[in-house]
């Protein structure tokens, strides 16, 4: 109720109903492979609003109107994440991501062992099925590998097949 010729007290109903109707976004951001907490991650609303994860993954995405916003999480090394959140003005809504490690490559060359000359035509495999051959100069990029350890192995008709370990990283 507005008192006539009470200002003060009109403006501070209104204050409260304005701060009541903006609300937080609270969660964490974790890795999909493993469940590890993501720190240092980027969570924005498609208003403009943006936070960083503390070392628990955890974010608060303060003063949020109601309504849906589309949320966006982001990392280094990993997919970026989006989902769409209904906020209700009064309450904390509960938005978690779970974000994919960013696939890998691994690039090189193949060579004859005897005398150390490129090998075009040489196929490169990976133990999971992904494959490509190596150009005129022998190089290869075997690319869209999860991150981990891997198995190549190199091979070319009339000569044998030689495999080595790889390691590849999330982005690389």
């Amino acid at each position: 109720m507005v008192t006539p010729g009470r200002p003060d007290i009109d403006s501070r109903i209104r204050a409260r109903l304005l701060v009541a109707a903006v609300t937080p976004l609270l969660r964490t951001v974790t890795n999909a492979s493993g469940g590890a907490a993501i720190a240092g991650a980027t969570v924005s609303d498609s208003g403009g609003t943006s936070t960083t994860t503390n070392g628990a993954g955890v974010y608060t995405l303060p003063g949020l109107t109601p309504g849906t916003h589309t949320v966006g999480a982001s990392a280094t090394t990993f997919k970026t994440g989006t989902q769409t959140a209904s906020v209700t003005a009064g309450t904390t809504t509960t938005v978690n991501f779970s974000l994919t490690p960013a696939p890998g490559s691994v690039k090189g060359s193949v060579v004859s062992a005897s005398g150390g000359t490129a090998t075009s035509g040489a196929t490169v495999s990976d133990s999971g099925g992904a494959s490509v051959t190596t150009d005129a100069s022998g190089a290869y990029t075997l690319s869209g590998l999860t991150p981990g350890s891997h198995s190549l192995t190199a091979a070319k008709t009339g000569f044998s097949p030689q495999s080595q370990t790889a390691s590849v990283t999330a982005g690389n």
